[in-house]
This record gives C-alpha cells, structure tokens and sequence, in this order.
C-alpha cells in the first residue's frame, strides 16, 4: 500500500523543488498559480488538475454571488428602516 501512495522519483522531485521555492510567498498574489502548480504534480492526469481548479473557481464565484446578495438584501433592508 505504501508504494502505491508515494510519487514517482519525476513527482517526487517536482514536490521537493515546488515546496523548496516557497511559492506561497511567491506568488501570494496569484493562488490560483500555486494551486495550479501544485495540482499538477499531485493529479494523475492535467484534466483531473483542471477539473480540480475549475471546481475551486467556480464555487469562489457562487460564494461572491451568494455574498453580493446578501449584501443586497441586507442594503434593501437597512433603507426599510430608515
């Protein structure tokens, strides 16, 4: 079982370089980068890497839909009571 769970030497390589570079510090900016790149060395194939981020990226969008009318809801609200 053990075997089955540790990355190939090519994988395990790119993990210890991705994790040696610090890319959170790096590309704090941009997540989805390192979400992308660390995807990638994880998955077994890029279409499941893909499928990960566009999953991650669409519920960051319907979370900002969802919060955006809240905050509609809640601004319709506050003039009602005014």
């Amino acid at each position: 079982m053990e075997t089955r769970l540790r990355p190939s030497p090519l994988r395990a390589r790119y993990l210890e370089a991705w994790l040696d570079a610090d890319p959170e510090d790096r590309y704090w900016r941009a997540p989805a980068t390192v979400g992308l790149t660390f995807s990638l060395a994880l998955s077994d194939r890029p279409r499941t890497a893909f499928r990960a981020l566009l999953g991650r990226a669409l519920a960051a969008r319907r979370a900002h839909a969802e919060a955006a009318e809240v905050d509609r809801i809640l601004s319709r609200f506050s003039r009602n009571q005014a």
